[in-house]
């Protein structure tokens, strides 16, 4: 996609939205994600800070393997995405302008 969007698709027809099934795939991006704490942050024009207990943080900038996005996915011990301070492990992901990934790596969390 252009213009640094991201498509994003939870069920196959955005009509069925309100099939419980969907419900509860939306739901779970809403936690996962932290959705409402940024889009209440941004509401009150508030800086929402990085070190917030999330499963997911995108970053930009320009970035080792030159990526100018660094996503950081939180995993437990069941391999599901789970709140960073209960992650056993950690995939770094850089993506080009184009959203393309050019480099991936996945790290043991030791605490």
């Amino acid at each position: 996609m252009e213009n640094e969007c991201v498509r994003i698709t939870l069920y196959e027809s955005p009509l069925d939205y309100e099939k419980d099934e969907n419900r509860e795939i939306q739901m779970s991006f809403r936690k996962e994600t932290g959705i409402d704490l940024l889009a209440h942050g941004l509401e009150k024009e508030v800086t929402i800070l990085k070190d917030e207990d999330l499963s997911i943080e995108i970053f930009s900038g320009s970035f080792p393997h030159g990526g100018i996005k660094l996503i950081k996915y939180y995993f437990g011990n069941s391999k599901n995405l789970t709140l960073k301070s209960l992650a056993s492990e950690v995939r770094i992901v850089e993506l080009d302008m184009n959203g393309n990934e050019l480099w991936s790596e996945v790290c043991r969390i030791n605490k």
